[in-house]
């Protein structure tokens, strides 16, 4: 295969699309509707449904039609109240319940250690403390490598999220961020308001109108790689640092290769090549404070990226690896912004 500084430009694309993707079920939509795909690649259809769509421990209801699409009808669904995002309601209130932990068969049972039961409780309540938290304030910086037959990229992209009105249900975000490619820095803004996704991004104004859970997982996913459920984890340990407990484990590449070619397998570059991934190995960090809150997350991934052209059939391997850094600032402080002015946006059709 030819020009592959070309090949790895055109992926880079995916690239961030692949190191934002939070590994549990997520909300997708389309010009019909919205669904909600499971990890492995099924969707929830023809019926009522309890799930944790926005990873803040507590699950809402909603209704989906036979073709897997959630459905809501001013207001009513098979005779109940919903609210404007599909959640049974009584009375106005959406109702929710406690999340249940993923259960795991035992081949993504991870690895056993002195300490691996302590580790994966302290691992769950700080998940869920993060995640019940009504505003956030993070940074994250990623380093992403790819390299083939002598070509090399490394791209670096720094991006501060600030989230607030998370569990009134009007949540609001802003994010700025910079990435550096070349030598070459691209500023990114975007926020959400009023149910509508704004970018800017090389000047470029577009807004989407967009559910707030949907919303949501696309802001937590831009730099919550701690929302992982253990089955992607091996080797889970525990140690002491000054006050804070700091968490280490190993990637499962079994399962994350699972989860890669269910939620991938029909990715297409934006040449029109096809990709898949292999990951070959990971390994991930997280640091929990004395109140019980995540400050800080890393994890390294290494993968090859497989691209093969459809037209000739030709295919090579890329080598890929993804180097995460996040921070969360004063878990638990309430966070509050500016939304920035909306004029100028021009609206995105799907």
């Amino acid at each position: 295969m030819k020009n592959w500084k070309k090949v790895l430009l055109t992926v880079l694309p995916m690239t961030l699309a692949l190191s934002f993707t939070a590994f549990a079920g997520q909300w997708k939509s389309d010009m019909n509707g919205s669904w909600y795909e499971e990890d492995d690649g099924s969707y929830l259809k023809s019926g009522w449904y309890w799930l944790d769509g926005n990873g803040d421990g507590l699950e809402e209801c909603y209704y989906f039609d036979k073709d897997g699409y959630k459905v809501i009808e001013h207001g009513h669904v098979d005779g109940y109240e919903v609210d404007e995002n599909g959640a049974w309601t009584v009375n106005g209130v959406v109702q929710t319940r406690e999340a249940a932990p993923k259960e795991q068969t035992s081949s993504e049972q991870p690895a056993s250690s002195q300490d691996g039961n302590d580790a994966a409780s302290i691992y769950l309540e700080a998940q869920k403390k993060n995640n019940a938290l009504d505003s956030q304030d993070m940074d994250a910086h990623y380093l992403i490598s790819m390299s083939a037959e002598g070509y090399s990229i490394d791209m670096g992209m720094d991006l501060n999220i600030k989230m607030k009105d998370i569990k009134s249900g009007k949540l609001q975000f802003v994010a700025s961020g910079n990435t550096n490619m070349f030598g070459i820095d691209m500023p990114m803004n975007m926020f959400y308001t009023d149910g509508y996704m704004y970018m800017d991004m090389l000047g470029e104004k577009q807004k989407q109108a967009m559910p707030m859970d949907e919303a949501l997982m696309q802001a937590s996913g831009n730099v919550d790689v701690a929302s992982s459920d253990l089955s992607t984890m091996h080797n889970l340990q525990m140690r002491k640092d000054g006050e804070n407990t700091i968490l280490s484990y190993t990637v499962d590449a079994s399962v994350m290769n699972r989860y890669m070619a269910s939620t991938m397998k029909d990715a297409v570059s934006t040449d029109g090549m096809k990709v898949s991934y292999n990951v070959k190995s990971g390994s991930g960090e997280v640091t929990i404070n004395k109140d019980g809150y995540y400050t800080a997350q890393k994890i390294y991934v290494d993968m090859d990226m497989a691209m093969t052209d459809p037209a000739s059939g030709e295919s090579a391997t890329i080598g890929y690896t993804m180097d995460i850094d996040i921070k969360v600032n004063n878990p638990g402080q309430p966070v509050d912004f500016e939304i920035p002015s909306t004029e100028g946006y021009e609206e995105l059709t799907v």
